[in-house]
């Protein structure tokens, strides 16, 4: 349930969109209003085999997810140039105004979302320039949020980022720093647990793809510190 006065504030659904009037208008009322979260169902989701869709665009029920991408991005290109950075660490002063770290905060949320609808060209503009921020190091948050770049809900896409030709050495072009080497490490961190997942979902196609993508995101240099990372964690004869 929604106020009406919410709506008075966000404006109306945007008819341009031939899909995900819903989510673009929830994405507009999230950033404008408070919302309260409930622990129990409101609504019960009912899908439909068939041909599905607007007359101007009827497609099958195969292609639902890939029609939820490509109208997404419509709406997420816009929100790109139009958002300001700090709106991603939940901040109201300018751009200019923020501490490095929170930049980079903000530019590694920013880079999980525009991946995980698929646009690969903002996901490296975004890493290019989180890499480049002052600093050496991720924080335990930053971290996560790399790792949440591969993880993608949606496996239309996932597959729009797997099919680039030139993603890995783009990102590993972006990320020449100390600290583009930590956001490269946790970039392929999250693609090596979303393999794990598709090999649980039995998605084979999708494993073989993030299992060369892993090794190719670290390069030589990724995989050293990678290799000293897991010998510092192996335990001696001792158990020490």
């Amino acid at each position: 349930m929604v106020r009406r006065t919410c709506y008075e504030q966000v404006g109306p659904f945007d008819e341009k969109q031939l899909r995900s009037q819903d989510y673009e208008m929830l994405l507009r009322l999230a950033h404008r209003c408070d919302g309260v979260v409930l622990t129990e169902p409101t609504f019960i989701r009912r899908t439909h085999t068939g041909e599905r869709g607007p007359a101007k665009d009827r497609h099958r029920q195969t292609e639902q997810r890939k029609k939820w991408v490509e109208y997404d991005q419509l709406f997420m290109r816009r929100y790109y140039t139009e958002l300001p950075l700090a709106t991603y660490v939940g901040s109201s002063c300018n751009d200019d105004e923020l501490s490095p770290e929170d930049r980079t905060s903000a530019l590694l949320r920013r880079t999980a979302i525009v991946a995980r609808k698929g646009m690969p060209d903002l996901m490296v503009l975004d890493i290019r320039e989180a890499a480049a921020t002052p600093g050496n190091r991720l924080t335990t948050e930053q971290i996560a949020l790399g790792c949440k770049v591969f993880a993608a809900t949606n496996p239309a896409a996932l597959q729009k980022l797997l099919k680039h030709p030139d993603l890995a050495s783009q990102v590993r072009d972006a990320c020449r720093t100390r600290k583009g080497l930590a956001i490269r490490l946790a970039l392929a961190k999250g693609a090596y647990h979303q393999c794990r997942r598709e090999i649980r979902d039995r998605c084979f196609p999708e494993v073989m793809q993030l299992a060369l993508l892993v090794p190719r995101l670290l390069g030589v240099a990724g995989l050293g510190h990678a290799l000293q990372k897991t010998c510092r964690r192996q335990p001696d004869r001792n158990g020490h």
